[in-house]
This record gives C-alpha cells, structure tokens and sequence, in this order.
C-alpha cells in the first residue's frame, strides 16, 4: 500500500486543478454540470487526503521527493516536496472543508448567473491551497501564496456589479500585495546568505546568523508577510471588508485556507524568528486579538462579528509561536477551521432563510433578526455548539486549544519575557470579550424577540426546514466540534503521525488557577451579555416555547446599554483623537500617511510629467530640429564641397597626368633629360 500513496497524494493534489481547468474553460455552458463534477472531484481528493492520513497515523508514513526544476552551468534547483504530520492533517482539513463548503454551496449559489465559474474560482483556491502545503521549497511556497493572493480576489470581488463587492476585493489584493514584498524580501535574503530555498535544508545551516542584523530584517519580512495573509495588526483592515463575497467563500477564507496560510508559514519557520522576532510576533498578536475581539462587540452585520473574530483568533495563534510553541499555534488553527467553518455556514444559512422572507428584513443585519431558535432549530444547535467552542466552554475543542495558549504565554512570561505577560494578559481579556460578543450575537439572532425598523411591523419567519445540502455540511462540522475530536492519547512521544501532539504539554506545569481564571473571565463575559441582549427575554425555554401570537416584536433601537454606551465612549472618544491627534482609525492612518501620501506623489509626478518631462522633451526635440539642421547644411556645403573640391582637384590632375602620355619616345627623352637636369640643379642647391 505505501507504493501507491504517493500517486494518491499527487491526484488528491491536481484533482481540484482539473476541475478549475474543466469548468473555466469549457464549461462555461454547463451549468447543470458543474457542481456535480466539483463534488465528485473534491470528495474525491478528500478520500486520497484521508487515505494518506490514516496511513501516516497507522504506519508513520511519509513522502518526501526531490524534483529538479533547472540548471544553469553547475547550479542546479531542486524544488523538496515533503508530506509530514502537519502538512497531511493541514492538506486534510482543507480538503474536508472545501468539500463541506462546496456541497452547502450547490443549494446556496444556485441559480446565481455565474454558477460554473463559482465552482470553478472554488477548485484553483483549493489547489493553490494544496500547493502552499506540500513544499517546503520557500520560493515555490511565494508562487502558491501569490496564486492564493489572486484566488481569494476572484472570490471576494465575485459579484462583480456590486461596488462594495469590488472595493473590496481590490482592498484585499492591495493590502496583500504590500504585506508580500515582506516575504519577496525575506526570500531574497536567505537566497544571498544561503542559496537554497528549502526549509530543511536552512534549518541545518542556521547557527549564530541569528544574531546579526540581516537575520533580524528576515524575520520582519516573514511577520510582515504572515501579518498580510493572515490579517494581523496594523494589515487586518482587508478582512472584514471580505465580506462582500458569497457566505460559503468566507467560511472557506476563515476557516483553512487563505488566513491560516501566514500562521501557517511562520509555524513552519520559527527557527528563523530571533527573540526580537518573536517578542514582536507577541506584541502583534496581542494587539490583533484584543483589538478584532473588541471591534467584534459592537458590529451589527452577522458575518462581520465572525470577520472580527477570526482576527482575533489568528491573533492567538501568532502570540503562540511568539511564545516558542508554534505546535499549540497549530492545534487552535485545526480547532478554529472547524467551529469557524461551521459559524459561517450557519451564518450563510440563516441570511439565505432571511433573504426569502419579508422584503422589509436585512438579512445581515442582527438588530432585524431575532426568534430564529423557533424557524431554524438545526442551525440554532450547530451555531450554539460552535459559539461555545470559540468562546472556549471546558468539553469543547476550543477550550483544549485556548488553554493550551494560555499555559505556553504563562511558561514564557515566568521566564521573565514581558511582551510575553503582555500577550498573556491581552489573551485572558480576550477570553471575556470573545464570550460577550458571540454571545450577544447568539442572544440577537436566535434568543431575542424579532426586530424590525421602527414604527413597523415585520411577521416572524416562518419555519424552513433545511435542505440536504445545507444539512450535511453543519451536522458534519458539529462532529469535530466536542473535545473527543482531539483528545487522543499518545502512544509515543516521537510519534510523529498522532494528532494528539497538536496539544503538547506545557514547558512549565500551568497554574492550578489558570483555567478557573479563564473560565471566570468567560463567564462574566456571558453574564454581561445576558444582562443586556437577554432583555425580556430572561427565560429562553418561555421564548422558545412561544406560539407566533405570543412574540411581541421590538424596535431596532431597543438593542442594549452596551451598544449605548459603546458608541457613546466610542463618539467622545473619537472626537478628542480626531480633534487634537486627527486620529481616524487604522484606515485613517492609512489614507493620511499612505493614501494621501500616494496621491500627491502620484499629483507631483503627473505635474513633472507634463510641465518638466513633457517640456524637457519637446525643447530637446526642437534642439535636435536645430542641430539636424545644422548638421545637414555643414554637410551639403562643407563635407560634400570637401569631397567635391578633391574629385574635381584629382580629375584635374589624371587629365594633367593623361596629357603627358602621347606615346612618342622623343617626347619621353626629352621628359627624361629635363627631370635629369631639374635634379642635378636641386642638388647643386642644396650643396651651397
């Protein structure tokens, strides 16, 4: 069996390839095809991902294969693809959402104009994703990251007639494209100190290069790279705009594909983060966690509290390998993919629920939501289940994945590392903050009494039973959700292929109080939410259990104090940072020291172009005029005057020469004595 896996491997890789390659070009008029094929193909690339899985977990199976790309004189480039532990689960849990993502899509994209190129944008995003993973060749990992870059633009901007759709999409090719001249810069400097691409092949040679100064300048490329993809402080801004693309293409986004990417890169690479690196990897990450988790709390759109969720959690995960535990980085990133992936899909299924309903209802807009327990009683337990798992409630994956953070931050802050307390501190806030704003989510979308503009009255939906293709997906997500999906025990700790290694155990045995304190935090976290999102609905099981003439409906200005005071500090806030320090934000840092900073270049430079460059050129343009001029008169009357002078001197002097050739021998005597005579008198001169 090992003899066949590595064809297995490389079919499950190009499978979503020949499906992009099929649909795009020629099967842009099979529309009643295309899904079924993307399926068929995806699931089964699922199937070799899973065989190449069990293998590696039952017989501590590996590939690893050279592939020559080019030589040039006695340099050769080889280009090591290796499948290990983190590569095979990682290739695994991208393939297994994809599936999920594209079956939930069928019923959720159907009778959209561009159905087929929907599937097809779905399969190069997949097998860009594929390729990031396999290699460990840096340089061809930049070619896939890029092909990501452009694939998540495709899908994000997919529906191209609206605006916000497009400005969006250009936002998160523009904030990409800046973050990866980090890594082209990165890349380039292990180039000229190493000459090879290849992580393994790095790693051996990294010795005391770790504390000069160009190896710190490496390490920033690579977190200025990671910080793009994966959305960290200050390049976060592109994610929450990504929500203009389809719900099913967030979730895929969100979940394993193009954010974990940045976590992803600096997981495999951690041996070329120096401590001033990875101190700055902490500071970063805490910054993103704390501040997504707080922006999260006030948002009122459905997928954009699960936007700035992700931000917030990514943060951890690079908090973790700021910690020097880049494997707990991983297991959160594996445990998020799926209650993520599962928060989106419910939040697609109740907008795609909401859009059918009453015209006058937003279907993203939670203030108009509300009741949805009672109409969608599956997304309602799949929501819940997962919105626990991210607030990190004990019994859930979330909680084993946080946990173990929390313990790898508290090994590095007792090891005296203050950016590493500072990260510590910044994740246990984050705790709390994450348990209110799924919460209040949670109470506004499922648990409140529906809501409506004011003055108006808008009818409960009414129930919708979900389709199996919405079904599947969600109840399959659920089943990765509960902490027995990961707490496997090891049976050897150099076992490279057991998934329980996601969640080693801490350097330093954590306090008997962190958890307790972590728990604490979450739930003050859902107390507050209770208090002010629960609202007349105090007892759940009454409002579930209410018949439709019973629910009494609510304004979309009756949502809570919090929301009050939120914007309230928020406003004064605001206006004392734009009045004193013209703060606007993190965007509006950008367009005053970025934008504007671009357009008056860009102004500068179309004034040089047309009053310096422009002029310049057309005063050269007349002195050449002049100088050709010139240059044609010296030469119609001096060179060929010149050469017509000579002509005329050396015909003058061939005439002269032919005049003395008559052929009489007289003649040429006499020619003879005369020169004889001539010279004999020269001679007589010279000797006076």
């Amino acid at each position: 069996m090992p003899d066949s896996l590595p064809f297995i491997l490389w079919g499950a890789v190009c499978l979503p390839l020949i499906t992009f390659l099929i649909l795009f070009v020629g099967g842009r008029n099979w529309p009643i095809v295309a899904d079924r094929l993307a399926l068929t193909l995806s699931g089964l690339s699922l199937v070799g991902f899973s065989v190449v899985v069990a293998a590696g977990w039952l017989a501590d199976w590996g590939y690893a294969a050279p592939i020559h790309w080019f030589s040039l004189g006695e340099f050769a480039l080889t280009i090591l693809v290796r499948v290990d532990a983190l590569a095979a689960l990682m290739l695994w849990v991208v393939a297994f959402i994809s599936f999920l993502v594209q079956v939930f899509s069928v019923q959720y994209m159907r009778g959209d104009l561009a159905y087929t190129r929907y599937f097809a944008l779905l399969g190069l995003f997949t097998f860009a994703m594929y390729g990031l993973l396999l290699t460990e060749n840096l340089l061809v990992v930049y070619f896939f990251w890029e092909l990501v870059g452009f694939s998540s633009y495709t899908l994000i901007s997919f529906w191209s007639d609206k605006d916000a759709a497009v400005k969006a999409g250009r936002k998160a090719f523009l904030f990409n494209r800046a973050a990866d001249l980090g890594f082209l810069a990165a890349l380039l400097l292990l180039w000229a100190h190493y000459h090879t691409f290849n992580l393994s092949e790095i790693k051996l040679m990294v010795g005391p290069d770790s504390a000069d100064p160009w190896f710190t300048w490496l390490g920033i490329g690579l977190l200025l790279g990671t910080a793009g993809k994966s959305a960290q402080f200050p390049l976060s801004g592109w994610l929450p705009d990504a929500m203009q693309g389809p719900t099913p293409v967030s979730a895929l986004i969100h979940a394993a594909t193009m954010v974990a990417a940045g976590v992803y890169l600096i997981i495999r690479a951690d041996f070329l983060l120096n401590g001033l690196i990875m101190d700055m990897a902490l500071i970063m990450g805490a910054i993103t966690a704390l501040g997504g988790a707080l922006a999260a709390t006030s948002q009122t759109d459905l997928k954009k509290v699960l936007a700035y969720s992700t931000i917030s959690q990514l943060g951890y995960m690079v908090m973790a390998v700021g910690a020097g535990a880049p494997m707990a980085a991983f297991f959160h990133l594996v445990t998020h993919a799926f209650f993520k992936a599962s928060l989106f899909l419910c939040a697609g299924s109740v907008i795609h629920h909401l859009a059918h309903g009453p015209a006058a209802r937003d279907p993203q807009d939670m203030r108009q939501m509300g009741g949805l327990a009672r109409s969608m009683p599956l997304v309602f337990a799949c929501y819940t289940l997962s919105a626990l798992a991210l607030a990190g409630v004990p019994l859930l994956s979330g909680f084993l994945s946080k946990e173990q953070i929390l313990s790898e931050l508290w090994t590095a802050a007792t090891r005296g590392s203050g950016p590493a307390m500072i990260a510590w501190v910044a994740a246990l806030v984050g705790i709390g903050l994450t348990a209110f704003y799924i919460a209040r989510q949670w109470f506004l979308v499922f648990v409140r009494l529906p809501g409506l503009p004011a003055g108006g009255t808008l009818p409960t939906p009414p129930k919708s039973p979900l389709s199996v293709w919405e079904a599947v997906p969600l109840l399959l997500l659920a089943l990765f959700v509960p902490f027995w999906a990961f707490a496997v025990h090891p049976l050897e700790p150099t076992q490279a292929w057991i998934m329980v290694r996601l969640a080693p155990a801490a350097a330093l045995p954590a306090p008997w109080w962190l958890a307790p304190l972590s728990l604490g935090l979450l739930s003050i976290g859902f107390g507050l939410a209770w208090q002010w999102y629960g609202g007349a609905n105090r007892t759940i099981l009454r409002h579930l259990s209410a018949t439709d003439s019973q629910i009494v409906h609510r304004t979309t200005e009756d949502i809570s104090h919090w929301d009050r005071l939120y914007h309230w500090v928020w406003s004064l806030v605001n206006q004392y940072l734009q009045k004193y320090v013209h703060w606007q934000g993190i965007d509006g840092i950008y367009e005053h020291f970025l934008v504007k900073i671009a357009l008056q270049l860009a102004h500068w430079l179309q004034w040089w172009d047309k009053r310096a460059l422009d002029r310049s050129v057309d005063v050269s343009g007349k002195i050449t005029v002049v100088v050709g001029r010139l240059s044609a008169w010296f030469d119609r009357n001096v060179v060929d005057g010149l050469v017509r002078g000579l002509t005329t001197l050396t015909k003058q002097a061939g005439q002269m020469a032919r005049n003395t050739q008559t052929g009489q021998i007289q003649q040429y005597y006499g020619w003879a004595v005369g020169m004889v005579v001539l010279v004999f008198l020269l001679i007589l001169y010279w000797a006076q």
